[in-house]
């Protein structure tokens, strides 16, 4: 028995080892992984981004370049939103880069930022960045599945994320020429997704802490933190204008935040300050008032369509009145 737990402990670091010295070879190819065919759309001769939206869902869900068009000078196509769902500053920074960098007419850039997408927790949501995972963070994760579910140890012994990021990049190295652009579909509403569902009031205790925890193994990600940065540089580099905007959280997601993370929002404002530098920051947590919650959210985070109308609305104005102060030191996000 003893002999046969030495094997096994071998055999799994072997393994651990092999995919650990791929990880490290891998982790430099993200303008190859990235590709982002699926924005190949911006390409249409149609689209002539002016004000972009990006962010991760409560981008995504939160505003509509279609409404936003409908309330400003802009017409459709001058606004486009390239928010996803578990979209991170690093993806951003390649889309920007592959499709918007080079069109001068680009003015302004709305980054949606959420606390918890630039923790390095938050790589598990993308196997590209699952790479930049030190040993214990990988061991963290899937140590327990190994020993007790048989699909995440098949997973871990087939070297499914090693697979995917190797297909990946092999495809968009070996891909045929792009379409032509003016075949090309435009999504609806410009980028801008659609969430029907209404929020659902309940007493549970929402555990905003969990989506940080363990904090001290999974910090804020200097990844993500610079990708950010970058993203400024360029795009005011090229002439654009870079606005961070919080988005509406309900009060109970807020008050949980605000109870439970106290030095989790001390430590990202800082973070924020040290690599970005002042920045033009808009929004706030608290921008829709609790009487409104039920018409205006799907859940405790994320804006259903009354809510994207609001929003989308909301951001008009600024876009309007074109006033977005000068930059300036980040202060702790509850503060807005």
């Amino acid at each position: 028995m003893k002999k046969l737990l030495i094997k096994l402990l071998l055999f799994i670091s072997i393994i651990w080892m092999s995919l650990n010295s791929l990880f490290y070879l891998l982790r430099n190819y993200d303008t190859i992984y990235y590709n982002n065919e699926n924005y190949n759309w911006i390409e249409h001769p149609s689209i002539t981004p002016k004000v972009i939206i990006m962010g991760s869902s409560t981008a995504a869900f939160g505003l509509n370049p279609s409404i936003i068009s409908k309330y400003t000078n802009y017409q459709e196509g001058e606004i486009i939103s390239i928010a996803n769902l578990a979209q991170t500053p690093l993806q951003a920074f390649h889309i920007w880069r592959k499709h918007l960098s080079k069109k001068r007419e680009t003015a302004l850039i709305f980054y949606v930022l959420d606390p918890w997408i630039l923790t390095e927790r938050y790589y598990l949501n993308d196997n590209f960045t699952i790479m930049h995972w030190s040993l214990l963070q990988r061991l963290y994760f899937y140590l327990p599945g190994i020993l007790i579910d048989p699909i995440t140890k098949k997973k871990i012994i087939t070297g499914t994320v090693v697979q995917q990021v190797l297909t990946t990049i092999l495809d968009n190295l070996l891909k045929k020429e792009n379409p032509r652009p003016e075949t090309l579909q435009i999504p609806e509403n410009f980028g801008a997704k659609i969430n029907l569902n209404k929020l659902k009031k309940n007493n549970k205790p929402i555990d905003i802490r969990a989506w940080f925890e363990p904090f001290k193994l999974f910090p804020f990600s200097q990844l993500h933190l610079k990708s950010l940065k970058k993203l400024k540089d360029d795009i005011e580099n090229s002439g654009g204008k870079f606005i961070l905007v919080l988005p509406p959280y309900t009060k109970k997601l807020q008050e949980e935040y605000q109870k439970t993370c106290p030095d989790i929002e001390r430590i990202f404002s800082e973070k924020l300050n040290q690599v970005m530098g002042p920045t033009k920051i808009i929004g706030s947590f608290k921008l829709i008032d609790t009487d409104k919650e039920e018409q205006y959210f799907a859940d405790t985070v994320h804006l259903n369509q009354a809510g994207q109308q609001y929003f989308s609305k909301f951001l008009s104005l600024w876009i309007k009145n074109k006033d977005f102060g000068k930059p300036k030191k980040i202060q702790q996000l509850l503060s807005y």
